[in-house]
Protein backbone atom coordinates (compact mmCIF):
# COMPACT_ATOMS: atom_id res chain seq x y z
CA UNK A 1 0.00 0.00 0.00
CA UNK A 2 1.13 3.53 -0.62
CA UNK A 3 -0.23 4.68 2.71
CA UNK A 4 1.31 3.13 5.83
CA UNK A 5 -0.75 1.17 8.35
CA UNK A 6 -2.98 3.51 10.40
CA UNK A 7 -1.98 6.37 8.09
CA UNK A 8 -4.00 8.57 5.76
CA UNK A 9 -3.16 9.29 2.13
CA UNK A 10 -1.11 12.36 1.43
CA UNK A 11 -2.13 15.03 -1.06
CA UNK A 12 -1.66 14.38 -4.76
CA UNK A 13 0.86 16.35 -6.80
CA UNK A 14 -2.04 18.42 -8.17
CA UNK A 15 -3.23 19.31 -4.67
CA UNK A 16 0.29 20.23 -3.59
CA UNK A 17 0.83 22.43 -6.66
CA UNK A 18 -2.41 24.42 -6.39
CA UNK A 19 -2.22 27.08 -3.66
CA UNK A 20 -5.97 27.80 -4.04
CA UNK A 21 -6.93 24.45 -2.54
CA UNK A 22 -4.09 24.02 -0.04
CA UNK A 23 -6.22 25.17 2.92
CA UNK A 24 -9.02 22.74 2.02
CA UNK A 25 -6.58 19.85 1.58
CA UNK A 26 -4.89 20.66 4.88
CA UNK A 27 -8.26 20.90 6.66
CA UNK A 28 -9.37 17.48 5.39
CA UNK A 29 -6.04 15.91 6.26
CA UNK A 30 -6.24 17.22 9.81
CA UNK A 31 -9.98 16.95 10.59
CA UNK A 32 -11.74 14.57 8.21
CA UNK A 33 -9.40 11.72 7.29
CA UNK A 34 -8.99 8.93 9.82
CA UNK A 35 -6.55 6.07 9.35
CA UNK A 36 -7.69 4.10 12.39
CA UNK A 37 -9.10 1.28 10.28
CA UNK A 38 -6.32 1.31 7.68
CA UNK A 39 -4.65 -2.08 8.13
CA UNK A 40 -1.99 -1.38 5.51
CA UNK A 41 -1.09 -3.84 2.78
CA UNK A 42 -3.23 -6.94 2.34
CA UNK A 43 -1.69 -9.96 4.09
CA UNK A 44 -0.70 -12.87 1.85
CA UNK A 45 -2.81 -15.21 3.98
CA UNK A 46 -6.00 -13.25 3.22
CA UNK A 47 -8.35 -13.32 0.24
CA UNK A 48 -11.02 -11.05 -1.19
CA UNK A 49 -13.97 -12.94 0.25
CA UNK A 50 -12.47 -12.81 3.76
CA UNK A 51 -11.98 -9.03 3.41
CA UNK A 52 -15.55 -8.63 2.11
CA UNK A 53 -16.79 -10.56 5.15
CA UNK A 54 -14.70 -8.41 7.48
CA UNK A 55 -16.12 -5.23 5.92
CA UNK A 56 -19.72 -6.47 6.25
CA UNK A 57 -19.09 -7.52 9.85
CA UNK A 58 -17.75 -4.03 10.51
CA UNK A 59 -20.83 -2.42 8.92
CA UNK A 60 -23.20 -4.32 11.19
CA UNK A 61 -21.19 -4.84 14.36
CA UNK A 62 -18.79 -1.95 14.92
CA UNK A 63 -19.79 0.85 17.24
CA UNK A 64 -18.70 3.30 14.54
CA UNK A 65 -20.94 2.03 11.73
CA UNK A 66 -23.83 0.52 13.68
CA UNK A 67 -25.40 3.86 14.59
CA UNK A 68 -25.36 5.48 11.14
CA UNK A 69 -27.85 5.25 8.29
CA UNK A 70 -25.27 5.20 5.52
CA UNK A 71 -21.75 3.92 5.01
CA UNK A 72 -19.81 5.34 2.06
CA UNK A 73 -17.17 2.94 0.76
CA UNK A 74 -14.62 3.89 -1.86
CA UNK A 75 -12.71 1.42 -3.96
CA UNK A 76 -11.63 0.10 -7.31
CA UNK A 77 -14.25 -0.86 -9.89
CA UNK A 78 -13.08 -4.49 -9.82
CA UNK A 79 -13.55 -4.57 -6.04
CA UNK A 80 -17.16 -3.48 -6.42
CA UNK A 81 -17.85 -5.89 -9.28
CA UNK A 82 -16.63 -8.75 -7.11
CA UNK A 83 -18.57 -7.42 -4.10
CA UNK A 84 -21.77 -7.48 -6.18
CA UNK A 85 -20.92 -11.02 -7.32
CA UNK A 86 -20.42 -12.16 -3.75
CA UNK A 87 -23.54 -10.63 -2.20
CA UNK A 88 -26.26 -10.33 -4.86
CA UNK A 89 -28.52 -13.37 -5.20
CA UNK A 90 -27.13 -15.68 -7.92
CA UNK A 91 -30.26 -15.36 -10.09
CA UNK A 92 -29.87 -11.58 -10.43
CA UNK A 93 -28.36 -10.52 -13.76
CA UNK A 94 -26.96 -7.00 -13.75
CA UNK A 95 -24.09 -5.05 -15.31
CA UNK A 96 -22.91 -4.41 -11.74
CA UNK A 97 -21.92 -8.11 -11.67
CA UNK A 98 -20.36 -8.45 -15.08
CA UNK A 99 -19.00 -5.05 -16.16
CA UNK A 100 -16.52 -2.66 -14.60
CA UNK A 101 -17.85 0.68 -13.43
CA UNK A 102 -16.57 3.68 -15.33
CA UNK A 103 -13.92 5.74 -13.56
CA UNK A 104 -15.48 7.79 -10.76
CA UNK A 105 -18.69 5.78 -11.08
CA UNK A 106 -21.01 5.64 -8.09
CA UNK A 107 -23.61 3.03 -7.22
CA UNK A 108 -25.71 2.58 -4.12
CA UNK A 109 -27.33 -0.46 -2.55
CA UNK A 110 -28.72 -1.70 0.73
CA UNK A 111 -26.59 -4.30 2.45
CA UNK A 112 -28.73 -6.53 4.65
CA UNK A 113 -27.95 -9.20 7.18
CA UNK A 114 -29.65 -12.57 6.74
CA UNK A 115 -28.31 -14.06 9.97
CA UNK A 116 -25.19 -13.93 12.12
CA UNK A 117 -22.25 -13.35 9.77
CA UNK A 118 -24.46 -13.69 6.66
CA UNK A 119 -25.01 -10.77 4.33
CA UNK A 120 -26.70 -9.96 1.03
CA UNK A 121 -27.39 -7.00 -1.23
CA UNK A 122 -31.09 -6.27 -1.65
CA UNK A 123 -31.38 -6.52 -5.47
CA UNK A 124 -34.24 -4.00 -5.52
CA UNK A 125 -32.01 -1.38 -3.89
CA UNK A 126 -29.21 -1.31 -6.48
CA UNK A 127 -29.02 2.08 -8.21
CA UNK A 128 -26.60 3.87 -10.48
CA UNK A 129 -25.89 7.27 -8.95
CA UNK A 130 -23.26 8.54 -11.37
CA UNK A 131 -21.36 7.28 -14.39
CA UNK A 132 -22.10 3.86 -15.78
CA UNK A 133 -20.52 0.57 -16.74
CA UNK A 134 -18.12 -0.28 -19.55
CA UNK A 135 -20.02 -1.56 -22.59
CA UNK A 136 -23.50 -0.82 -21.19
CA UNK A 137 -25.76 1.87 -22.64
CA UNK A 138 -28.94 1.40 -20.59
CA UNK A 139 -28.17 1.47 -16.89
CA UNK A 140 -31.62 2.47 -15.66
CA UNK A 141 -32.34 -1.06 -14.51
CA UNK A 142 -29.38 -2.49 -12.65
CA UNK A 143 -31.12 -5.40 -10.98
Amino acid sequence: ALTPKKGVPGPSFVEVADPKIKDVVDFYAEHKLNGTFNDGSKPLSSNGLARFQEFCDWCFNSSVARDVDCVVAIGHSLYFREFYNAFLPRAVRTPARSNKMLNCGVTSFELITTGPGKYAIDPNSVELVYGGFHGVKDTKHLA
